[in-house]
């Protein structure tokens, strides 16, 4: 797609990497629409942008921004579902309210954008929608059961929406983007005692690598890409050792390398350095 005049809608626009699509886009010559669940953009957010408050998971508040989109513009080509947030914690220790959350903003927000994207494109049968998932999506993901939920669901409904679109012959492309770790909020959730550890910050990718990952895959033609090189390197450990891939994500509650070796182990429930 040749992005010069055509106008994008991005969900999650204050956050490190949805600021940068933003303005990544506006450079490429296209209108911009951020939506974001804040009343004001975040200082990274360009002033460029078209802002919009709203929360992503309210089918009456979605509706109105894309009619108010409508009436402006009269079009959307390309719907990026970037809004996310995740929960640390076991399973049962974490509150049913906190697990309902993750699922509504990282699902629902995503299937309700995409329904809505899709009723804007299908008129003129063009368009492109990016979804957002993780490598979370693909592995078990440990102690963040909540977000590996929503984003293996997210990575089952964007293959199973495109094969339904390619049945039915339309053009509009489903993209799915599926990061590793790379330096974000959601690695870094401020709610929570476990925290990425400092010793292991060499392995994380950048929003910028990401972001302009997923530009080259709008302009190419790709229709699924894993943007960075840690979530690559798991993905494929994943295929061939299952079970170490899932074992070893146990460093991920370590403060430091030596806390491998002794096997002291952050207790993702609590406060306390390590057991």
């Amino acid at each position: 797609m040749d992005l010069r005049d055509k106008v994008a809608v991005i969900t999650g626009c204050s956050g490190a990497l949805g600021a940068l699509l933003c303005e990544q886009l506006i450079r490429k010559g296209a209108t911009v629409y951020g939506i974001d669940l804040k009343e004001k953009p975040s200082a990274g957010t360009t002033n460029q942008v078209r802002y919009l408050c709203g929360d992503i998971s309210d089918p009456k508040a979605m509706k109105k921004i894309v009619s108010d989109i409508l009436n402006q513009v009269g079009t959307i080509d390309l719907w990026i579902n970037n809004a996310g947030i995740t929960a640390i914690g076991t399973f049962l220790q974490m509150p049913e309210a906190k697990f309902a959350d993750v699922l509504k903003i990282n699902l629902d927000g995503t299937i309700l954008g995409t329904r809505l994207a899709l009723e804007c494109m299908r008129a003129k049968d063009s368009g492109i929608i990016i979804n957002l998932a993780s490598a979370s999506g693909h592995i078990p993901t440990p102690n963040m059961t909540a977000y590996s939920t929503s984003k293996h669901a997210v990575v089952g409904f964007t293959r199973s929406l495109r094969a339904e679109l390619e049945f039915a012959g339309s053009a509009i492309r489903m993209v799915l983007v599926s990061p590793g770790f790379f330096r974000s909020s959601l690695i870094c959730p401020s709610d929570s005692a476990v925290q990425f550890p400092k010793w292991l910050n060499w392995i994380l990718s950048t929003p910028e690598q990401v972001s302009e990952q997923i530009l080259r895959a709008i302009e190419s033609g790709q229709n699924e890409i894993i943007p960075t090189w840690n979530g690559k390197a798991m993905i494929k450990a994943f295929q061939f050792l299952p079970n170490l891939t899932v074992k070893g994500s146990r460093v991920l509650l370590t403060n430091r390398f030596t806390d491998v070796l002794r096997g002291r182990f952050i207790n993702p429930d609590s406060d306390r350095d390590a057991r």
